[in-house]
């Protein structure tokens, strides 16, 4: 089983937090956002707003990004350098959206 971090349960975030229950070999362990959820969360995820929760959690081998674009930078970028100094390299992203090329060339 993958266990997986949702960033964000906005308006893209919650239809995840859905979706990923029907995928088989998934399994969406933490869900973060800095506000309440505007949705019930299931009991066998847990709610954070810290999203240091998943980045330290061991478990965690990816995460789903569901922010609004202009903070997609500076998340990813913590995502990344947790991943850099931690040695972990089961990690992937998906993105909500389309992610600026530019983004890279800041975080270099």
């Amino acid at each position: 089983m993958i266990k997986l971090g949702l960033i964000g349960c906005g308006y893209w975030g919650k239809n995840y937090v859905n979706s990923i229950q029907n995928i088989p070999h998934l399994s969406l362990k933490y869900v973060y956002d800095k506000a309440l959820p505007s949705i019930p969360i299931p009991q066998n995820i847990i709610f954070t707003q810290n999203l240091d929760d998943i980045l330290n959690d061991k478990e965690i081998k990816g995460v789903i990004i569901a922010i609004p674009t202009q903070y997609i930078f500076e998340v990813t970028k913590k995502c990344l350098e947790a991943i850099i100094y931690d040695g972990v390299l089961e990690f992937f992203f998906l993105f909500k959206n389309s992610v600026d090329i530019n983004c890279y060339q800041r975080f270099k």
